[in-house]
């Protein structure tokens, strides 16, 4: 087994943005913030942009032979929203951390990044900012489903961030137009031709794979008290 400098494997997770925080490592994962201590007025845009250089990194890391990331892939969840920060911890071991519903909800975004195939998941808010704040040509928008995370009542509407057109090919504006309708149609009940859009979609698509995957829970029958969102068996 080759053993391989932690701290090389992380450089790409230091991508320095604008006024962040890397708050802590947990095994393979990272958690950072920012507006903290002052709020920005850009609100979650730095992170956006962050995260997209984050993936570019490992994605092409892992196309070098040999290269210190190869076999690696990357989930990132952004969720906008106040949260407590500070300095925690005792007089001998302190640290900067952050804590609460945002910071939970941002950690289920990340493992939903593996359920529905995307690098990058975030929350309506964060979406909210993109739509009027990041150019097409440095990110863009896929509405993935509206969901009732595993442990919470209530739903909440999730979207993929992807790359630009140029860098991310594989995603085409005309796929991004049918899977909008395929979700509407979703929500509105009307399963059936939901199905006759994704089915279109090829299968190496994780979206659309996971959302015939949820109709199909259902034996794609719209259940009787169906209010438009997908309850998660995990998280």
């Amino acid at each position: 087994m080759e053993c391989k400098p932690v701290h090389r494997l992380s450089a790409p997770l230091s991508w320095d943005g604008s006024r962040r925080e890397l708050a802590d490592f947990q095994g393979d994962a990272a958690l950072g913030f920012w507006g903290w201590p002052v709020a920005l007025e850009e609100g979650p845009l730095p992170a956006c942009h962050a995260a997209l250089q984050i993936y570019r990194e490992f994605r092409d890391g892992a196309s070098v032979p040999g290269g210190l990331l190869e076999g690696f892939s990357v989930g990132l969840g952004i969720c906008h929203g106040k949260a407590v920060a500070g300095q925690i911890g005792t007089a001998r071991q302190a640290k900067v951390g952050v804590f609460g519903p945002v910071v939970n909800q941002g950690s289920r975004l990340e493992g939903m990044t593996k359920q529905f195939g995307v690098p990058i998941c975030i929350d309506e808010a964060t979406a909210n900012y993109v739509r009027t704040g990041l150019p097409k040509d440095q990110g863009r928008l896929r509405r993935l489903a509206r969901v009732r995370p595993k442990g919470m009542e209530t739903s909440v509407t999730v979207y993929a961030l992807l790359p630009s057109l140029d860098d991310f090919p594989e995603v085409t504006e005309t796929m991004l137009e049918k899977h909008e309708l395929a979700i509407n149609s979703i929500i509105d009940g009307h399963w059936d031709q939901a199905r006759e859009i994704l089915e279109q979609f090829p299968a190496s698509d994780g979206p659309s794979q996971q959302l015939l995957k949820l109709m199909g829970q259902h034996d794609n029958a719209v259940p009787s008290d169906w209010d438009g969102a997908f309850s998660l068996q995990s998280k």
